[in-house]
């Protein structure tokens, strides 16, 4: 059941009648049965991790609250290794008939099949973040096994996020019944998602799978812009799938963390971090960053620039073990480490020029500097992300001679007029949702129903969303 899929709606409304008709009391237990009918229609095998891992985790951290210092200690710790250790093997092993492999490649954008140990990626972090604040005596370890069990499970956050604190979803289950107000915002925010999924993130899926994965001889111009195709298909779909995560949990009385604030608009790197993925962010800097901040104080400015360094690092190695996805992570520390020092520098150079130019520039810059990056995200291999990088840096082929053939035709996957008025489309709609953007979200998060901007929305997605060779949400394979 994708969130994409009409299964998934049905399932959410069947949901949705149950929880009206039963008792509150019974809340909880049928958002479990909810969660766990969710997670067995992807594989039975993923329900039997998350409930063994949860189980271990909700013991551990009982004998974190109840025990001894040394006992408490070695509790801990065992149960950060285990949950990392269960990433490492969960996520990238494969499962053959002729025995077990390594998996050290790219993410597989082409990708049908269902995954092993569904969200366990995000749970995982959920666990440490457990262990962690009950460890250090922010948290009651006296939370009960069938709340727990909820909390790693809830199907709206499982799969992709965002990645939600205990600290933030435990006060919730206390919450009075769901308001006309969450299942109006709720629904809106699904209709909002499933329109940059299947409208925009599926529409730009081709002319970005042509240009990374089939096609090996583009000019400069051509490469360049279906690396910004793809910068464009991953914030939509990423985007879209937070949006019906947190619709869904909106309208079933949850109110999950924001995950992206307008993130194309950010004008640093730094500010782009604040924007993007939110939820990882602030687990990484909360357990990660702060931590060795802290721990290398006493060096300064190297301490920080090594903080930031490992934050990455882990970053890297949490998307996975492919050299590609390390050298993405490498990009972002080398942008935030000159960020940081440079930080007066461009202070005193911004005041030169009027504060809108400025701020436009920090904009165009900062896009660019994220897309460069997403060459080694995207790529399917380091050799395939140095072909990308050599065709944009080749000035002396940058321009195609013959800009039907080798630029409109390349983008388009054919110049005839289909295919060129299926690119125009698309490309009219990224960009009306990029500019209006802001004011797009205010309308589908106010409490009373935008009718208009609904239907509008609805009939967009039956005239122009994918349905047939409908994609696979990107994050689903983290």
């Amino acid at each position: 059941m994708e969130f994409n899929t009409f299964s998934y709606l049905v399932f959410l409304f069947s949901l949705l009648i149950l929880k009206f008709i039963l008792p509150e009391k019974y809340k909880v237990l049928l958002l479990l049965a909810g969660s766990f009918v969710f997670i067995a229609c992807k594989n039975i095998e993923s329900l039997i991790v998350l409930l063994s891992l949860a189980s271990l985790n909700f013991y551990l951290a009982r004998k974190i609250a109840l025990t001894e210092k040394k006992i408490k200690e070695f509790s801990f710790y065992l149960g950060i290794s285990i949950n990392v250790i269960s990433i490492f093997v969960f996520k990238y092993f494969e499962q053959h008939t002729k025995g077990t492999s390594l998996y050290v490649s790219s993410i597989n954008f082409d990708a049908a099949g269902l995954v092993f140990a569904l969200g366990l990626s995000f749970y995982a972090l959920q666990n440490i973040a457990y262990l962690t604040e009950v460890y250090f005596n922010r948290l009651s370890g006296n939370i009960s096994w069938l709340n727990y069990i909820f909390y790693s499970s809830f199907f709206p956050k499982l799969v992709s996020g965002p990645v939600v604190l205990p600290q933030e979803f435990f006060p919730q289950l206390n919450k009075s019944k769901v308001i006309q107000s969450d299942l109006i915002i709720g629904f809106q925010r699904i209709i909002l998602g499933l329109f940059k999924k299947m409208v925009i993130a599926d529409r730009l899926a081709p002319y970005v799978n042509y240009n990374f994965d089939i096609y090996d001889s583009n000019y400069g111009i051509t490469s360049l812009v279906a690396l910004y195709f793809f910068t464009f298909q991953l914030y939509f779909d990423f985007s879209g799938y937070t949006d019906i995560a947190i619709g869904s949990a909106k309208m079933l009385g949850f109110d999950l963390k924001e995950n992206f604030k307008f993130s194309l608009r950010a004008s640093s790197i730094t500010d782009f971090w604040r924007k993007w993925h939110i939820s990882l962010t602030s687990w990484l800097t909360k357990y990660v960053f702060y931590p060795f901040a802290y721990k290398f104080r006493n060096l300064k400015l190297m301490g920080t620039i090594l903080s930031i360094a490992i934050t990455f690092l882990i970053s890297g190695l949490w998307h996975g073990l492919g050299i590609t996805f390390f050298v993405y992570a490498l990009c972002h520390t080398f942008y935030l480490c000159i960020e940081y020092i440079t930080k007066n520098y461009r202070s005193r150079i911004s005041i030169l020029f009027p504060a809108k130019i400025s701020h436009a520039l920090s904009i165009i810059i900062t896009f660019n500097l994220i897309s460069f990056s997403l060459i080694f995200f995207r790529a399917n291999s380091f050799n395939k992300s140095i072909q990308i990088l050599t065709s944009v840096f080749n000035f002396n082929r940058f321009f195609p001679p013959n800009w039907l053939n080798d630029f409109v035709a390349k983008l388009a996957i054919g110049g005839d007029l289909e295919s060129l008025f299926n690119l125009i489309i698309t490309l009219v709609f990224t960009f009306l949702i990029l500019v209006f953007e802001k004011k797009i979200f205010r309308l589908f998060t106010l409490e009373k129903i935008q009718w208009k901007q609904i239907t509008c929305l609805i009939i967009l997605i039956l005239l122009f969303g994918v349905f047939k060779s409908r994609e696979q949400f990107i994050y689903v394979q983290f």
